[in-house]
């Protein structure tokens, strides 16, 4: 009910959680054995988290977000996807790295976007 009401679609939520625990954990070199253990959970509750099918609780939050050596907000999905559609590449929450060319084209991914959907709905009032 609570997700309903906050516009939040809570499979995919949990399955972008796992993405992002699973991505972190490779890159730095964990198994999802390692990462078990110092959560006190299962391997297969590591590998039921990084597929989208277990739910998390609160205090795991924080166990995760220390074992994978990140920041709590660092775990959570855009609860908007579409809310960089438009925005400076520099506003964009990209990792540290990228050369000037990768960043404009991300830049140019989304600044496309918005032209193009603004002239689609000015196409369809004529």
């Amino acid at each position: 009910m609570i997700a309903a009401v906050a516009g939040i679609d809570t499979k995919r939520f949990y399955i972008d959680l796992g993405e992002i625990v699973r991505r972190r954990r490779r890159a730095i070199g964990q198994t999802q054995a390692d990462l078990a253990i110092k959560l006190g959970l299962a391997r297969a509750s590591i590998a039921n988290i990084e597929s989208g099918r277990q739910k998390t609780l609160t205090h795991q939050f924080f166990q995760l977000a220390t074992a994978l050596e990140l920041q709590i907000a660092d775990l959570l999905p855009p609860v908007n996807p579409g809310a960089f559609v438009g925005k400076e590449v520099g506003d964009l929450p990209l990792p540290e790295g990228l050369s000037a060319r990768q960043r404009a084209q991300i830049s140019h991914l989304f600044h496309d976007r918005q032209p193009s959907e603004t002239k689609q709905r000015d196409d369809k009032k004529e």
